[in-house]
Order: C-alpha cells, then sequence, then structure tokens
C-alpha cells in the first residue's frame, strides 16, 4: 500500500508521424442537439451506444444524449438538475451509468446519480462523494466493477484523494494511497490487459497544466508517478482505451487538435498523425466497445462551443488487429500471403507460400489464409 516515483523514469515518448497508414478521424452526420463543452461521456455495451451529460454553452445544461455510432440523430432526456465537468463510468455487467460530483452554476456538487439507460431514469444515490467537487475523472475496475474517481477541486483546493464507490453496495471510501499531487482537469481511463488505471495531465494548484502521468493498481493499492512525460503540459482533454489495440488514446486539450497514442506494454507515447478537425478543449470522448472505435463530443475552440460528433479509429493496417475497413491483419503491410498490404482479402487462387516445403505448392483461399493446393482440391480449409 505506497505511493512509489521513480528516480529515474523508464517512461519515454516518441513524436511520430504514424508509423502506419489505416487510422482516421471523420466527422459524424449526426450533431448534438446544441453546442456545449465541458459534459461527461461513457459507453453502454449493453444497449450498444453512448450516453453524454450535462455540459456548458455557455450556461449549465440538464440534458442527456444518446448516440447510437452510426445513427444519423441522437436521442435526448433530462437530468435531475443541471451540472458541468461531472465525470460518468459505466458499470459493465449492467450498462448502468454512475456519474459523480460536478458543478450546477452555482455550487459544487457531491451527490452520485445512476442512469439506467434501459428507460432513460435517473436514481440519485445515497453515498455521497466525502466533499463536492468538479473536475474529477471516474473509471471502472473491470475486474471488481468498482469506481474510481481520482483528484477534482472542491472551490478552494485541488485535491489528491482517490475516492472508490462500490456500485453493487453503494458505498464510498477513500483510498489509502493519493495521486501525486492535488490535480483537477485530468483524464483517467481503465487498461483492462494490465489491470492498472491510468491517469494523464492536469491542472495543479498553481494553474499550471501538467506533463504528469499516474497509474493506480486497484489490487494492490499503490500509485505509481512520472513526471514531464507528456510531450506536451495538457489539461481538460480526454481519453480512451481500445481493448483490441490494448492502447489508450488521448486528444484534445488546451490548443492542440492530436491524438496521443500510449502503449502501456511498453510505456511509450506516439503522436499519431491523424488528428481532430480543429484545436478543442473540454470535450469528451467514450470508445464503442463493439467496434473499438472512438467517439468524441462538443468541445471548446477557444471561441465556439462545438457540436460536432467525431470518430476516431485507431486500427491500423499491419498492426495485428482486424477493425476499420481491415478484412484482415496479419501484422504486416506487405502482398503475396493471401492478406494485402491494405488488410483486404488477396484471391482465391493466388500463389502463396505457408513457410513448410512439405505442403507446397501453396494457394490463398480467399479468406487471408495460406494453404496447401490439395485441401482446396479435396475442398478441406
Amino acid at each position: 500500500m505506497s505511493r512509489s516515483i521513480p528516480s529515474v523514469l523508464a517512461i519515454m515518448f516518441l513524436l511520430s508521424a504514424g508509423q502506419m497508414a489505416g487510422a482516421s478521424t471523420e466527422i459524424m452526420n449526426a450533431t448534438l442537439p446544441a453546442p456545449r463543452s465541458r459534459l461527461a461521456c461513457a459507453a453502454d455495451p449493453v444497449a450498444g451506444k453512448i450516453y453524454c451529460f450535462g455540459g456548458r454553452n455557455p450556461s449549465v445544461l440538464s440534458q442527456t444524449i444518446g448516440y447510437e455510432p452510426g445513427a444519423f440523430g441522437v436521442t435526448t432526456g433530462v437530468m435531475p438538475s443541471p451540472r458541468q465537468r461531472l465525470s460518468c463510468a459505466t458499470r459493465g455487467d449492467t450498462g448502468e451509468i454512475y456519474c459523480f460530483g460536478g458543478h450546477d452554476g452555482s455550487t459544487y456538487v457531491d451527490d452520485i446519480w445512476m442512469y439506467d439507460t434501459s428507460d432513460d431514469a435517473f436514481t440519485v444515490m445515497d453515498a455521497t462523494l466525502p466533499t463536492p467537487r468538479d473536475g474529477m475523472a471516474c473509471a471502472t475496475d473491470p475486474a471488481t466493477g468498482k469506481i474510481y474517481c481520482f483528484g477534482g477541486y472542491d472551490g478552494s483546493t485541488y485535491l489528491d484523494e482517490i475516492v472508490e464507490y462500490d456500485p453493487a453496495t453503494d458505498t464510498v471510501g477513500t483510498s489509502v494511497v493519493t495521486l501525486c499531487s492535488g490535480v483537477s482537469r485530468l483524464a483517467c481511463v481503465a487498461h483492462p490487459a494490465t489491470g492498472n488505471i491510468y491517469c494523464f495531465g492536469g491542472r495543479t494548484q498553481a494553474s499550471s497544466r501538467l506533463r504528469d502521468m499516474a497509474w493506480y493498481d486497484p489490487g494492490v493499492l499503490s500509485v505509481t508517478c512520472a513526471s514531464n512525460v507528456l510531450p506536451r503540459a495538457q489539461a481538460d482533454w480526454a481519453c480512451s482505451a481500445v481493448d483490441a489495440t490494448e492502447k489508450i488514446y488521448c486528444t484534445g486539450g488546451y490548443l492542440y487538435d492530436e491524438i496521443l497514442e500510449y502503449d502501456p506494454g511498453t510505456d511509450t507515447f506516439v503522436t499519431m498523425s491523424d488528428v481532430l478537425p480543429s484545436v478543442r478543449r473540454e470535450l469528451a470522448c467514450a470508445t464503442d466497445p463493439a467496434t473499438g472505435k472512438i467517439y468524441c463530443f462538443g468541445g471548446y475552440d477557444g471561441s465556439t462551443y462545438l457540436d460536432e460528433i467525431v470518430e476516431y479509429d485507431p486500427h491500423l493496417c499491419g498492426d495485428g488487429f482486424v477493425g476499420g475497413s481491415d478484412q484482415c491483419d496479419d501484422g504486416n503491410t506487405t502482398d503475396g500471403d493471401c492478406c494485402s498490404s491494405t488488410c483486404q482479402f488477396e484471391l482465391n487462387g493466388n500463389s502463396c507460400d505457408d513457410g513448410n516445403p512439405e505442403t507446397s505448392p501453396d494457394t490463398c483461399d480467399g479468406i487471408g489464409e495460406c494453404v496447401p493446393v490439395e485441401l482446396m482440391q479435396f475442398g478441406v480449409e
């Protein structure tokens, strides 16, 4: 139960123009009902939709928005009261979405709401946050279903607390470990492959934006801190994890339209070649679990509140994961191996080599595999 701060950072970052082609951003036909920033969004894997809550335009909003990826419109509902800079996370086994804290336009709040996507209904939970706050970031531990909320601002102090909420028992506790410093307007996301929750950037008591990150292991109650590792200082941005690539993607923030990829397996950052349609901060993003595509909603570009819904497909031809327009992906961008350089099936009957001299000659089966000719002749695939 400790907080560790490495003396020598094992984390590196790479500024790259994008090393494999295929990822893309696209503005969707659907838009938000009205422009807004400071909203919160979370995906419901049960309903197959992404839901967004509240925001500012410039008044504080009390609207819920349901978006089905690829659809031409959105559905709307009403929250119990207006909220901005709240944070929401999904309970994966039920699809229920829990929203925490925020600011209602006049005061900081400590409420916890449960939103049932099946009937568009809110329940105000009995449990509350330890103190009213906004600007925290919340993420669900997929192993336990518990939700962890990090940092925030209570009107006078930037907080370093890690708050644990158990939806099964409607109970709140505070972790025995804390963040590396008091911070608000950070972005946090759970990474199932490592079991950690990763937090990026944020704003401190000194009103400076951070290049720091931290990761929290809820299994052993430890926080690891790394200073000055982000390519740029950031706050008011959004991060989402994609299970298929086992990577985290962060975008937006102050003065930037960049998309940053973080690989927890190698502790490296890559600045992608794709960018948002324009600079924006105070946006919210969520991953569609069915496709691994990331959808980002709204934001503020410094002069205008935005109503755009932007789709980002992080899947890259050659990365070993089938996504986006891929029919196949064998981990390379080479023709002649039955999965083409553009990740499409090569024609049935094309010559190939399966690497086994005892089975030559070989041929493509039309669905991305190289098989012995004799198997195709006998109709065996």
